[in-house]
């Protein structure tokens, strides 16, 4: 489950996802503090519900498919 700052690229992957509530502003300790302590308090299936919806989310990323989708783009674009 990730806890991210929101000057990533991540928080554009996790906007519309119940992940979206661990992104914390990089300039507010607290809010760092607050969403660490919001992951800590959550039930075990909370947990596994987010962890699933996580790995969906990785899935969707690679290396591979990134050089894939470059090198298509790159092609079709001569």
């Amino acid at each position: 489950i990730p806890i991210c700052s929101k000057n990533s690229a991540i928080p554009d992957v996790l906007q519309n996802t119940p992940l979206n509530r661990f992104i914390f502003d990089p300039f507010d300790e607290e809010d760092l503090v607050n969403k660490i302590q919001q992951l800590l308090q959550l039930s075990p299936e909370e947990i596994l519900v987010l962890k699933d919806i996580s790995m969906q989310i990785a899935s969707l990323y690679s290396y591979a498919k990134f050089s894939e989708e470059l090198y298509n783009f790159l092609e079709t674009s001569r």
